[in-house]
């Protein structure tokens, strides 16, 4: 089965991991954090030759709490339960980014569209229950 959807460009990560919420089960406001961070993540740049990626600043908190206005209190609540379930890691610098593969891989296809594509592959299991 295959389902086809036009999004916008500034709009991508938000329809990317609302797709994939299926599988991740955030609840809405962590969502949102989650959309943010991969935001800043996907678009940081270094600054000095010496800077590194930690998307979990105090720069970075500040500006998440500012467009999802979400308190401080809530924010650190839900930063450590998306840090949980590992979709944010550790770098070696000691900084934090967002895991590399829930981005969405970008394409051009047959006809010059960008696209992004989701494949889930469904192992099935035999359910020894049932014998």
């Amino acid at each position: 089965m295959n389902w086809k959807k036009k999004v916008k460009e500034n709009n991508l990560i938000r329809e990317h991991i609302n797709i994939l919420n299926g599988l991740i089960g955030l609840p809405p406001r962590q969502l949102d954090v989650l959309a943010v961070l991969m935001d800043i993540d996907q678009n940081w740049k270094p600054k000095t030759a010496t800077d590194y990626k930690n998307i979990l600043s105090t720069d970075t908190r500040k500006s998440i709490m500012e467009k999802t206005m979400i308190n401080k209190n809530n924010l650190s609540k839900y930063l450590s339960d998306i840090k949980k379930r590992n979709l944010i890691i550790a770098t070696e610098q000691g900084g934090y980014e967002v895991i590399p593969s829930i981005f969405p891989t970008l394409y051009t296809d047959k006809n010059g569209n960008e696209v992004a594509e989701i494949n889930f592959i469904l192992e099935i299991e035999e359910d020894s229950s049932m014998i």
